[in-house]
């Protein structure tokens, strides 16, 4: 895979770093519109919930580097490109909209650096760690905030799929082990997917 294209897959999933410029002018939301998606995890709810607020856990699944403060208002960012110049890494500039002990994470999120028109614009993800049992745990995660036009149109249709992707890195953390993210990219590069990501149709936007 050519380098731009690598940055863009390591790039696809992060919020973006919101750029400090003059305030955009008014998103038309979507109230009825949301992306979401669920799994059960072959874990506990305790260390799922610890992949998703600890920057080590966030590093088994997610992403090779996190700075989380699990506090309202405290850091939630994702570092897809650890090693990049500062705004560049991942979600510089995201954090946590409130919390609830093992039961509820509430974040905000924004889109990707390469769309860079809807890059301010932050949207909000919540996710419900939901006991199934001693050894599962059903997440629920609920992306919500979207605007109209047909940026944000291929935005969700975009969040449609990689919203599963995560979660199915996550249950493959559980079952196998922590995500060797060098064999990761090289898997991705060489057959443009992932071996335990799930297959399913495209979904239409609404």
């Amino acid at each position: 895979m050519k380098q731009p294209a690598l940055a863009a897959f390591l790039l696809c999933l992060m919020p973006a770093f919101a750029i400090a410029q003059e305030a955009p002018p008014p998103i038309d939301r979507s109230p009825d519109r949301v992306v979401k998606s669920e799994i059960v995890v072959p874990a506990p709810v305790a260390e799922v919930w610890s992949a998703w607020t600890t920057s080590a856990g966030i590093q088994s699944f997610f992403a090779r580097g996190a700075k989380i403060s699990l506090d309202q208002g405290g850091a939630y960012e994702i570092y897809f490109l650890p090693d990049a110049e500062e705004g560049q890494r991942g979600s510089e500039g995201t954090h946590i909209l409130g919390y609830q002990l093992h039961r509820m994470l509430h974040v905000t999120w924004a889109l990707p650096p390469y769309m860079p028109a809807l890059r301010h614009d932050l949207t909000t993800v919540l996710i419900h760690f939901i006991p199934e049992g001693d050894n599962a745990t059903r997440v629920v995660l609920v992306h919500s905030g979207w605007g109209r036009g047909d940026d944000w149109d291929a935005a969700y249709a975009y969040f449609l799929t990689s919203w599963d992707q995560v979660l199915d890195n996550l249950v493959h953390r559980f079952s196998d082990g922590p995500i060797d993210w060098d064999a990761y990219l090289k898997e991705y590069e060489e057959t443009g997917t992932i071996s335990w990501w799930r297959q399913k149709p495209p979904q239409p936007s609404n």
